[in-house]
């Protein structure tokens, strides 16, 4: 932004330092001039803003025009967007440029006339040197020397006049430069820009991958009520989850009608794919999915003289949804996530006693359950 134009001997030295502050960048920079200091702050929303703010600020710093006072740098810059950015930085060149070369032929208007008065003294000194009629000419000479001194003066006034136009020039270069970027912001406006819209999800518009773990309860298919676990690995796009997961059902007990000292415990090993569309409604999330799944399930006997240890294949299909909440305080870290579905078995098998049925497993079922989720990435 300087380019090749003198720097102002009113600034001895800048600093400046920028440090993360919320969602953008603080800045504070530091001006030493002769006469103390001057700092300005600023919060703006991204690095490349942030670069440009301290750019512009030091460089407006280091070409002011001489007896300007500090209260030249401004409060705040602009932060413009990149096709404004790269419009307002031609028109600024160009009318910068125009103030150089105004105040270039300023400084060579006003050097001129110091050269007419030498070559006056010149030809002052040559009627000194001269023969007979030396005082004659060293007397046109001293008149000559007046003359050219007369004029130097006045063409150093006028060369001095088209300087100060020139830089007069230079400064509204400049604020013309500043005009044509987009409005200056303090700093509530900084932040402003900084903070995320309501509409907008940083964390959630990238894919992410999660981990949950948590208890659940199974009702309708096994003979009972039954506790249970269960845990899912997944991918999370912004509309979509898939999630690969486990349950376990612990023992259920179905018992013989005509005596009920004997009977049978049921449990459980499964794992499931699950798919779904994802809605997210500023820190709540609503989860809905189908599934499959497929597992192991097991019948130990118990209260008669033999007790016998069945197996068998299990399959359902799952189709159900989910509630999650992501404290802001987790930063999009983690979430707790309540979750409830029905299971509909693709295999039913029936417990016997001497072949006399003891329980079958039921056409429709209940499964809820608490998840802890970690957001990894």
């Amino acid at each position: 932004m300087v380019g090749a134009r003198p720097v102002s001997p009113a600034v001895t030295a800048v600093h400046a330092r920028v440090k993360r502050q919320g969602e953008g960048w603080l800045l504070v920079v530091v001006f030493t001039r002769e006469d103390g200091t001057t700092e300005r702050r600023l919060t703006l929303h991204d690095c490349e803003a942030t670069a440009n703010a301290t750019a512009l600020l030091v460089g407006i710093a280091l070409v002011e025009a001489p007896g300007s006072t500090s209260e030249a740098i401004p409060l705040a810059v602009p932060v413009p967007e990149a096709t404004e950015r790269a419009a307002g930085a031609g028109a600024a060149e160009g009318r910068t440029g125009a103030a150089e070369t105004g105040d270039a032929n300023g400084r060579e208007r006003a050097a001129m006339p110091r050269a007419d008065g030498e070559d006056g003294r010149e030809r002052a000194a040559g009627g000194n040197g001269s023969g007979a009629n030396g005082r004659k000419r060293a007397g046109a000479g001293s008149e000559g020397e007046g003359n050219a001194r007369t004029r130097a003066a006045e063409g150093e006034a006028n060369g001095r006049k088209r300087a100060a136009a020139g830089s007069e020039g230079e400064a509204n270069a400049r604020s013309r430069a500043a005009s044509s970027e987009t409005p200056a912001m303090g700093m509530g406006g900084a932040r402003d820009e900084a903070r995320p819209r309501p509409s907008e999800s940083p964390r959630g518009a990238r894919v992410r991958a999660f981990a949950q773990v948590g208890p659940a309860v199974a009702a309708g298919i096994v003979p009972q009520v039954t506790p249970g676990l269960t845990a899912a690995l997944g991918v999370a796009w912004p509309r979509l989850r898939l999630a690969l997961g486990y349950t376990r059902l612990f023992r259920s007990e179905a018992r013989w009608s005509v005596d009920r000292d004997i009977g049978a415990e049921v449990s459980l090993h499964a794992a499931s794919l699950r798919g779904g569309p994802v809605r997210r409604v500023g820190p709540v999330e609503l989860h809905a999915g189908l599934g499959l799944e497929f597992g192991a399930m097991r019948a130990l006997g118990f209260g008669s003289p033999t007790n016998l240890d069945g197996r068998t294949w299990w399959g359902a299909v799952l189709g159900g949804g989910g509630l999650a909440w992501a404290p802001r305080a987790l930063r999009g870290h983690g979430a707790l996530v309540v979750q409830a579905e029905l299971v509909v078995p693709l295999h039913r098998p029936t417990l016997l006693y001497n072949d006399d049925p003891i329980f079958r497993l039921g056409a429709v079922g209940l499964r809820a359950g608490v998840q802890l989720e970690a957001r990894l990435f």
